[in-house]
């Protein structure tokens, strides 16, 4: 009989570890996709303002409101912002549920990155296919972008 009273007693306990346990790991997590959707907000609103920024030197550009040299300059910046958000994407710890989007956010920062670089190349030389490599790459952003933020709004819903 005490063997028994002993028995109960340390499956109570172990309910209640494991109770305590679950709770703290669901509150972590919940901590954790709170603070990653803050930092994804915050890095995808620098990403849009630093892109509409740039967005609008190429349409002065292109009409013919900024010189060649200014233009240059500030596509050289927009870039060196670019790759301190890349370095941002690279530093977010995100749970293993958040993992595939964040890749896709990365390819698609990468992506435009690279269609900035053929942007820039265009406003030096001219050269209409530096251009079209600029349009093809921007249209592989906007699709890892899309396919992030479906994923990743489908995945943040389970992780509160």
């Amino acid at each position: 009989m005490e063997l028994v009273k002993i028995a109960s007693i340390i499956m109570i306990m172990i309910i209640i570890c494991v109770s305590i346990l679950y709770i703290y790991n669901n509150e972590t997590n919940i901590e954790k996709c709170e603070v990653l959707h803050t930092k994804f907000e915050i890095l995808q609103n620098e990403l849009n303002a630093s892109q509409n920024n740039f967005e609008n030197q190429i349409k002065m550009f292109k009409h013919n409101s900024l010189n060649k040299e200014k233009i240059m300059q500030d596509l050289q910046k927009h870039n060196k912002n670019l790759e301190g958000l890349m370095a941002k994407y690279n530093d977010l710890k995100a749970p293993s549920d958040l993992m595939n989007s964040v890749n896709l956010f990365k390819l698609s920062l990468v992506a435009q990155y690279e269609s900035n670089y053929w942007m820039i190349k265009w406003v030096h030389t001219n050269n209409q296919s530096d251009l079209i490599r600029s349009d093809y790459l921007l249209q592989n952003s906007f699709e890892y972008e899309s396919g992030a933020l479906s994923m990743y709004n489908s995945k943040i819903i389970h992780c509160n």
